[in-house]
């Protein structure tokens, strides 16, 4: 075999796994942007219920007032 198709066989080889490394990269580009979808989901989510939470202690307050509620010492 001579050099040249030695040469072009070894290109052909590194062109074949580069081209298998680029569709692995966009595979896992694509499951990341999926993965930042779900992230910013569950961030959303979260900053609801904190809402939510502060929302519902500011009427259980106020309701206390109403009823002239108090906590005993501790």
């Amino acid at each position: 075999m001579a050099a040249g198709d030695v040469t072009s066989e070894l290109m052909k080889a590194m062109r074949a796994d580069m081209n298998r490394i680029a569709d692995k990269l966009d595979r896992m580009e694509a499951e990341l942007q999926s993965i930042r979808g779900h992230v910013a989901t569950l961030v959303q989510s979260d900053l609801y219920r904190g809402n939510e939470v502060g929302r519902l202690t500011s009427r259980v307050e106020r309701i206390g007032r109403r009823l002239d509620l108090h906590d005993p010492a501790i």
